[in-house]
């Protein structure tokens, strides 16, 4: 399982109003509200977690710690420290057990690199919502088993590439919330075992085609709401690539080559993106893709070929601007599950008769006039219904549409359909055996 890098400590008890400690088994006592030491009782040595959060903590001394040698998690988030001493974090710089250590929300200007000096085991450090502006060089070449790294909501220009050399265990990192304003070449050092990245509301406006170079192991990236034009083709550079989020940007165009290399994409967000521009090839050659989400894509008028993709279950393209699907969609996606294309222009129910495993078809709110597969006329011949090949269909969403009638013919091969949709059409006839095919309806 990837680390989310959302691991709290978990306290035995709550602390008491105006108590200048922690209770419950696993926590380590306060003494002091101003200056923090660690209570020296028999227990203590064998303490694992102390969570001193909020405590208006603003100095840590070298011994701080020096009784709890066996302390192993250390939340110190919410206090204004203004001193932490050489030694603070490791009782009295002996080396310690101390493996997570939270530092967020503490008002820091630079992180402690003299107190995370003697912390040879720590493998998470969390320092968001601080007033950091760069990290020093030398702040973290001590951390060689950190694995969990957390600059969120600072202030940082750039990734701190010259202080995140040393980490060559780092799997997890965090930069969202930053004022990161591009990606060059050299913005991230090599760092191999590197699997996540986030790099969300930033105002990253470029990338430079090899800046990610060094994180080859990379599955789960995110830059969404940033200010990016297109799909950064530095993306080619990630084989290992398995999340993709590209949300709320300004992103136009996609090349044929961008994601060329990303074999291994399983899940691509696009939302909020103009995508006005897209190379009809751009999502093409991606076997292992399940969710493509196109969701409020205002100048999106064609959805790309998805030629070999195999494993798509989930199609999201609503709020856009399409009046027609690729003739090829379900050859190209048989295993299509949903498919959201609800505030869109379409005129006709799309020819989705090769989408055997739909289960859910979101049509409403576009400008379709009828179920029938041909233009209904008055030659007396049978009419064939729309929905023809979708015997595993559940849920149809018509709502919003300008349907005048729902012939005999409409859901004759839905026999599966539980929820159907049709209000705010302009239905004026309802054949008597329109709804006799779908026994299982639940909700109309």
């Amino acid at each position: 399982m990837i680390d989310d890098g959302n691991n709290e400590p978990q306290v035995g008890g709550r602390k008491r109003r105006g108590a200048g400690r922690a209770e419950g088994a696993g926590d380590c006592a306060l003494t002091g509200n101003r200056h923090y030491f660690i209570e020296t009782r028999p227990d203590t040595q064998r303490q694992h977690l102390s969570d001193v959060s909020s405590n208006n903590i603003s100095t840590l001394p070298r011994d701080a710690l020096l009784p709890a040698f066996a302390l192993r998690d250390l939340n110190l988030s919410l206090n204004r420290l203004e001193s932490v001493s050489a030694g603070a974090l490791s009782g009295g710089g002996t080396g310690g057990a101390l493996a997570r250590l939270w530092l967020d929300a503490c008002a820091l200007r630079r992180l402690p690199a003299h107190a995370l000096r003697d912390l040879p085991r720590l493998h998470f450090l969390s320092a968001d919502d601080n007033m950091l502006t760069e990290v020093e060089d030398n702040a973290l070449e001590a951390l060689r088993a950190l694995r969990t790294l957390r600059l969120a909501r600072n202030q940082l220009r750039a990734p701190p590439a010259a202080a995140l050399a040393p980490l060559a265990r780092l799997q997890y990192l965090d930069l969202s919330g930053n004022l990161i304003g591009e990606l060059g070449e050299e913005a991230l050092p090599p760092l191999p075992s590197l699997h996540t990245l986030l790099l969300r509301h930033n105002r990253i406006s470029h990338v430079e085609p090899r800046a990610f170079t060094g994180v080859p192991a990379l599955r789960v990236l995110r830059l969404e709401d940033n200010l990016l034009t297109e799909l950064p083709a530095a993306l080619q550079l990630l084989p290992q690539l398995e999340d993709l989020w590209a949300g709320g940007n300004r992103v136009e165009w996609a090349g044929p080559e961008t994601l060329a290399g990303c074999g291994r994409l399983a899940w691509l967000d696009l939302r909020r993106n103009p995508l006005s521009s897209l190379h009809p090839r751009s999502l093409d050659r991606l076997p292992n893709l399940e969710t493509l989400l196109m969701s409020e894509a205002r100048g999106l008028t064609a959805i790309p070929v998805l030629n070999g993709s195999l494993r798509l279950r989930t199609l999201r393209a609503d709020r856009a601007r399409l009046t027609h699907l690729p003739a090829s969609l379900c050859a190209h996606a048989p295993q299509l599950r949903t498919l959201d294309l609800k505030l869109n222009r379409l005129r006709r129910v799309p020819d989705l008769r090769a989408c055997a495993e739909l289960r859910v078809l979101d049509l409403s709110s576009n400008e379709i006039a009828t179920l029938s597969a041909e233009e209904e006329g008055d030659d007396g011949a049978e009419e064939e219904s729309a929905l023809l090949g979708l015997g595993h269909l559940q849920d149809l969403l018509l709502a919003h549409n300008r349907l005048r009638r729902l012939p005999r013919h409409a859901f004759r091969h839905n026999p599966d359909l539980q929820i159907l949709n049709v209000e705010g059409n302009e239905i004026e006839h309802i054949d008597m055996e329109a709804f006799v095919p779908i026994f299982k309806l639940q909700d109309l």
